[in-house]
């Protein structure tokens, strides 16, 4: 066996630490998507701190990896540039921005999802490994709001509201609309997973997520 010389060692590195890039960015992916439908995570600031720097260092590790970002991106990028440079030019206190600014994180995941399509998509075959997370998260807070919906069929409109109800509703862990109808959207992508893990008939654990999922 003929030693490594030293391009293809290089090259082996190079690998590895492209891999272990495309696993924090992984790990940034599932946070910002459990902050997205995670009613517990809707209260309180520094969970959305949590995500606006989850995104930064998606971002930093997608730059390192080559993303280009084409008129689309560039736009989005533009878009939250320009929001929080209004936010700035509206506020007198620089504490009042960074709650401002925060506030917008609602907004500015169109221009987040922008971004992370057009890496992923040069990147398919990082994106299958998180479905299973993903849909575990969506199941178990089925679960939790289906749980309080037989108690009180309003209680997914009260959670929208601005009150000490809904806070506590949330704290409980129970979804409103956004956790509904995230999953009304995303249903026939749902729905061609659970079709192509059939036609498979190997991977059974990720075929009891999504029959956990279909029960939920």
């Amino acid at each position: 066996m003929q030693p490594l010389d030293y391009q293809q060692i290089a090259s082996l590195g190079r690998l590895k630490e492209d891999a272990n890039q495309a696993t924090i960015q992984k790990i940034c992916v599932l946070y910002l998507f459990c902050w997205t439908i995670a009613p517990i995570l809707a209260v309180g600031s520094i969970w959305r701190l949590l995500a606006m720097m989850a995104f930064g260092m998606w971002f930093f590790l997608a730059k390192k990896r080559g993303f280009k970002p084409n008129i689309a991106v560039s736009h989005a990028v533009g878009f939250v540039i320009f929001v929080a440079v209004v936010d700035l030019l509206t506020v007198i206190k620089f504490k009042q921005f960074y709650k401002l600014f925060l506030r917008r994180i609602d907004l500015f995941m169109l221009a987040i999802a922008i971004c992370m399509f057009n890496f992923y998509l040069r990147h398919p075959q990082e994106l299958p490994d998180l479905v299973p997370y993903l849909m575990l998260m969506l199941a178990f807070f089925n679960f939790t709001t289906g749980k309080a919906l037989l108690v009180d069929v309003n209680i997914a409109r009260q959670v929208v509201r601005n009150s000490e109800a809904a806070r506590n509703a949330l704290q409980r862990g129970i979804g409103g609309y956004a956790l509904l109808y995230l999953q009304v959207c995303a249903l026939p992508a749902i729905l061609f997973w659970c079709k192509y893990l059939l036609n498979r008939k190997k991977d059974m654990k990720q075929m009891a997520i999504a029959v956990c999922w279909l029960l939920s």
